[in-house]
């Protein structure tokens, strides 16, 4: 019975002594996480990481060159695959005898408007010199009116004399010949009206003849320019639009529905996209790094382009949230085989602060730079950026500060700071 009780005494003495080791163990802890958490800790100021975009090479412009069976067969294909043009060289050309006739026909238009422009200008010509003969052949009417009536008042005249001195052989004469003077004159009076009528008509007859020849001569350059177009489908001939690389489709040769000849630019472009989370670092312009995953080989580039509207939305998992991209085009320094995959750099000139570490005062801020042991004060300016803070100014890349300064800290005050 003793040693039964004596083995449970120290059965409980064993306990005990773990019970009360285990509690130093915890309070220990606990004052040592106490600790670390009221320490200072600190933060390394560095570049953000850069900006990395995916992307593949294309060319910057391509033109698909499709035959136009209105204009005939393709008689002669001028180029061969992988022949490098220019603007402006023929790709290919056509022949069309069906035009034959179109060009009889359009030749036959033409002489008749040749022949009606020559009848207008004919008329117009003879019109004016009947016009000029009705002028002149007026004014001589006008002219011997005028003399007539001289003769008619002198007459009177010299009858009114004869009178007073009641010679009757002068009075007959010139009562006679007052009466022939008289009807000089009426008759002379109706070839001025008449001939006056006839000049009065001759500017609306002149305009008409006019416009006559204006409408012939449109006449003969429509039918001049139908029969320049249609002689030109008799071998029409098609160009290249762009300086570039050929691709020529043989087949294609009679389908109008697939192109015959493709020019492809010798230069070439980066087709990439960014998430609407990173877009606003990008800019027209702005530098970047080429890393041409096949060859890898790297060289620089520029963004050329950059859409202002988003280009796709993709659900970023099973969930609705979905995320916004954006195209955009860079420029190598050097041209790329189309097709490869591409990596884009964009170093970003970020460096970011946390926001426990930016201390305010009166809208300035202060960060708490730490070396050798000793804290010092520096007024910066920084810029927020969504949800965080950039430094602008004040420190250098590389500067240690304090993460979690607490107040009560002092210029020059040495610190103990938590260790990594």
């Amino acid at each position: 019975m003793d040693q039964k009780k004596k083995s449970r005494k120290w059965v409980y003495g064993v306990i005990a002594v773990v019970v009360v080791a285990a509690a130093m163990l915890i309070w220990n802890n606990q004052r040592k996480s106490a600790e670390e958490k009221d320490m200072l800790r600190t933060y390394t100021l560095e570049q953000r990481d850069p900006l990395m975009l995916k992307g593949t090479a294309e060319v910057t412009e391509a033109v698909s060159v499709f035959i136009d069976p209105s204009k005939g067969e393709v008689k002669d294909i001028k180029v061969t695959t992988g022949q490098a043009v220019k603007a402006g060289d023929v790709l290919f050309s056509y022949v069309n005898e069906m035009v034959d006739d179109s060009i009889e026909d359009a030749k036959r238009q033409l002489e008749k408007a040749e022949d009606a422009l020559a009848t207008a200008k004919a008329d117009l010509a003879q019109g004016k010199e009947d016009r000029d003969e009705d002028k002149t052949a007026l004014e001589e009417a006008e002219s011997n009116l005028e003399k007539s009536r001289s003769r008619l008042r002198q007459a009177q005249k010299d009858l009114a004399e004869a009178q007073a001195k009641k010679d009757l052989d002068d009075m007959e004469t010139y009562d006679d010949k007052i009466y022939k003077e008289n009807l000089k004159v009426s008759e002379l009076t109706q070839d001025v009206s008449r001939l006056k009528a006839k000049v009065d008509s001759w500017p609306a007859q002149i305009s008409g003849m006019e416009k006559a020849v204006t409408q012939s001569e449109t006449m003969v350059e429509d039918a001049t320019v139908m029969l320049e177009r249609t002689e030109g489908k008799l071998s029409d001939e098609t160009l290249a639009e762009i300086d570039g690389i050929v691709i020529v489709h043989e087949e294609n040769k009679s389908n109008p529905q697939g192109s015959l000849v493709d020019i492809l630019a010798e230069e070439t472009e980066i087709k990439a996209t960014v998430t609407e989370y990173d877009y606003f670092r990008l800019s027209k312009d702005q530098p970047v790094t080429v890393h041409v995953i096949p060859t890898d080989e790297t060289m620089p580039g520029t963004i050329s382009d950059l859409d202002l509207i988003p280009k796709t939305t993709q659900a970023t998992s099973l969930t609705a949230d979905t995320s916004v991209n954006y195209g955009l085009s860079v420029l190598p320094e050097r041209n790329i085989q189309p097709g490869y995959s591409i990596e884009i750099e964009v170093s970003l000139d970020e460096v970011i602060i946390p926001t426990s570490a930016i201390v305010w005062e009166d809208d300035n801020a202060f960060l708490w730079q730490y070396a050798d042991g000793v804290i010092s004060k520096k007024a910066v300016t920084v810029e927020q950026q969504r949800n965080y803070w950039i430094l602008v100014d004040g420190v250098d890349l590389g500067a240690v500060i304090i993460q979690n300064p607490s107040e009560g800290l002092t210029e020059g005050q040495e610190v103990k700071v938590a260790i990594k």
